[in-house]
């Protein structure tokens, strides 16, 4: 079989995570290291973006899981061997879910949406019959430097989806298994993007880096009314995401929220940004 062709779904209490994973570490990797050990060692990564996808847009099939059976700690058993961040992020939501959080950071993603509990007991998988057959895969994508997409490079996929393939927002969201709001905000930030870019005054590069701050911040009703973005635009009108009589509110708004080569932004905390948008709602000017 090689690597199946079919998505299958399982439940997160039935995937471990691979000990041999070399991203642990050359003297922390073995059979022997416990699943302890390797969430241990993994906590610090940078998961709780992929934790805010995961409550935002749920797990999207094309990021499917590649896992092999293999025998580990005496029985057979499903291993992850190419998306472990993904499940240790969805493991540490689990937890904050149950009132464990790793930090107050997780506390809050978890209350920042509701969150089915399909999301844990249906993980899409891929099924390889031997680590040999997934090996080019890894290589191609860890060695080589191809990497997991950030939250632009989504945005921007989702773009093209509409603009190329002449798709609507919920073609998109079929397409992609995630839902219809995150894939018209996602668009509408991506245009917003593009526009900002036109601007020298703006430090687009920072927007960029910080997009899902922008993905986040257009759910607040507060920021979508001092940029003068309609959230619920369609692709049509969502094309242009702002009026040009607001760009004076845009080139305010982006050093503050995404900061500038050589000045921090003032919203440091992705978790605050409900707070943010209140200050932006208390400062706007009374008609």
């Amino acid at each position: 079989m090689g690597i199946a062709h079919e998505i299958a779904f399982e439940s997160v209490d039935k995937l471990c995570l691979d000990p041999m994973n070399p991203r642990l570490g050359r003297n922390r990797t073995g059979r022997n290291v416990t699943q302890e050990r390797v969430l241990e060692l993994m906590r610090g990564w940078t998961l709780d973006e992929l934790a805010v996808s995961f409550v935002e847009s749920g797990f999207w099939p094309q990021e499917a899981l590649i896992v092999v059976r293999e025998d580990l700690y005496g029985h057979e058993r499903n291993i992850v061997v190419e998306g472990n961040r993904r499940l240790v992020a969805l493991l540490l939501l689990r937890e904050a879910r149950r009132g464990r959080p790793l930090s107050r950071r997780w506390a809050i993603i978890a209350e920042s949406c509701p969150v089915s509990d399909e999301l844990f007991q249906r993980v899409p998988i891929v099924l390889a019959d031997d680590r040999r057959d997934v090996e080019a895969f890894l290589g191609f994508r860890h060695v080589t430097g191809i990497k997991e997409w950030d939250p632009a490079e989504k945005a921007e996929f989702i773009a093209k989806l509409i603009e190329v393939d002449g798709l609507s927002y919920e073609h998109v969201m079929r397409k992609i298994g995630s839902k219809t709001e995150p894939v018209r905000r996602n668009y509408i930030a991506y245009r917003l993007l593009l526009q900002m870019e036109e601007r020298e005054e703006i430090a687009v590069e920072q927007v960029e880096e910080r997009f899902s701050l922008l993905f986040l911040g257009l759910r607040e009703a507060a920021i979508q009314e001092f940029l003068g973005i309609n959230i619920q635009a369609g692709p049509e009108d969502g094309k242009n995401a702002f009026a040009d009589d607001n760009m004076m509110n845009i080139v305010d708004f982006t050093p503050c929220m995404f900061g500038t080569a050589n000045d921090t932004p003032l919203l440091s905390d992705p978790c605050k940004i409900s707070r943010f948008a209140d200050i932006i709602e208390s400062a706007a000017p009374v008609n």
